[in-house]
């Protein structure tokens, strides 16, 4: 028996990978959480575990680096900082705690929370990549009309569309930067194209993505762990 250990809340995704590992090879893997393994370490698979940073960390670590990322902040902003964004709740997904602060006046109520400044993205990315090398790119697509200050996920009624990796031709160095600073193995990351300044910008790095057959990143990601641990096709 095998270990995929994962986080809780990313648990499905983890679930989906241990089915496509179980129907495709002669060795059956079983998903658990941190809780309930003990020792640590035997775990074969570590799905969506951040050893290294959280948010606020991956963001330091990034720009500490010349990487450019979303800068979180502490504080009241300047006057001509306008609008920025607001986190209540930190390391949530799916957008869950984020507000669009306009005025000084609207702050107010948020002035112990983080906040970031605002970057007008051209569009957004998720990018997959196995230790720093693209095997998915998708772009986030809206399905209604814009908002004037969006933001790009499922809740907000976007969708991601599969894109060629050529078609963006300075992403893979991005990527690669990317890589040298967090190194992690498997990472989905989202990414916007800061028109302004012509630049990539890092928003987020998830090291359990959602898997889709569609777009086939359960074989992809199921086939790398089947190469990297030597297992046995059925």
């Amino acid at each position: 028996m095998k270990i995929i250990l994962s986080n809780p809340k990313l648990i499905n995704s983890a679930r989906q990978l241990r089915d496509y590992l179980n129907d495709n090879t002669l060795t059956e893997f079983t998903v658990t959480t941190p809780d309930k393994l003990n020792p640590l370490n035997n775990v074969d698979i570590s799905w969506g575990i951040k050893k290294k940073y959280d948010r606020i960390g991956l963001s330091t670590a990034l720009l500490m680096s010349g990487v450019p990322s979303i800068d979180y902040n502490l504080g009241i902003p300047d006057v001509n900082k306008y609008p920025v964004v607001v986190r209540t709740i930190l390391n949530s997904n799916q957008g869950n705690g984020i507000v669009i602060i306009k005025t000084p006046e609207e702050f107010e109520p948020y002035k112990e929370h983080y906040w970031s400044n605002w970057i007008n993205f051209d569009f957004e990315l998720g990018v997959h990549a196995i230790n720093g090398e693209i095997v998915r790119v998708f772009k986030k697509i809206c399905q209604d009309d814009e908002r004037e200050f969006p933001i790009r996920n499922v809740g907000n009624n976007y969708k991601f569309s599969l894109r060629n990796i050529e078609k963006y031709k300075t992403l893979p160095d991005f990527i690669s930067k990317l890589h040298e600073v967090l190194g992690f193995e498997i990472c989905r990351y989202d990414i916007g194209w800061d028109k302004e300044n012509k630049r990539y910008v890092c928003i987020e790095a998830n090291t359990a993505p959602s898997l889709s057959n569609n777009f086939r990143t359960l074989e992809v990601y199921g086939n790398y762990y089947i190469d990297k641990l030597n297992l046995q096709r059925r």
